[in-house]
Parts: C-alpha cells; sequence; structure tokens
C-alpha cells in the first residue's frame, strides 16, 4: 500500500501520513527517513474521538476531542524530544587539576 503526505507541517508540526479508514502517522518533518525515531505516533479518527498511540517519548494511548489537539500535543513531544537530545549532546567542559 503506498502512503501519502496529505499534511506537511514542518517544525514543529508533525507530517501526516494517511494510512487509510481514519488511521495516520505522525512522523517528525526533521528527522531523516532512514530515522527509526521519525515515527512519533498513530492516530486513528474514531467516534469524533483521536486515539493516539504513542511510539516513541510517551507511552500509552491518549484521547483528544479533535485532531488539532492530538497535533498541538505530537508537537509538545516532539519539542521536548529535541530539547533533551540537544541538552544530552551538548559538551561540557571539564576543569583540568
Amino acid at each position: 500500500m503506498e502512503m501519502t503526505h496529505v499534511i506537511t507541517g514542518g517544525d514543529p508540526r508533525p507530517d501526516l501520513v494517511w494510512v487509510g479508514n481514519g488511521g495516520w502517522v505522525a512522523c517528525d518533518a526533521l528527522a531523516e527517513r532512514s530515522d527509526p525515531h521519525r515515527v512519533v505516533a498513530y492516530l486513528e479518527c474514531k467516534d469524533q474521538i483521536v486515539y493516539v498511540l504513542w511510539v516513541h517519548g510517551r507511552a500509552g494511548v491518549d484521547e483528544y476531542p479533535s485532531l488539532g489537539d492530538a497535533l498541538a500535543a505530537i508537537a509538545e513531544g516532539m519539542r521536548v524530544r529535541r530539547e533533551t537530545s540537544l541538552a544530552a549532546a551538548t559538551p561540557v567542559a571539564v576543569p583540568t587539576a
């Protein structure tokens, strides 16, 4: 099955890829296509609720009243993950004796 980009938000919003039957995959637009952390969550719209199954950064399934609310939560999760990654990658000066 071929996946089609429907919404391309760029930073800080996720890219959404429609996978059929109300299902979407949220991807970090700034991550390389080969990066396994590119996929952030799976979304499913059903019965006026958006279910978000987190793939990276959080665990479990959250429910949102709208796609906009779900995308805002995903964008926030991506922002926190980027900040954490940058902080971990920042070299710390070690004083010499």
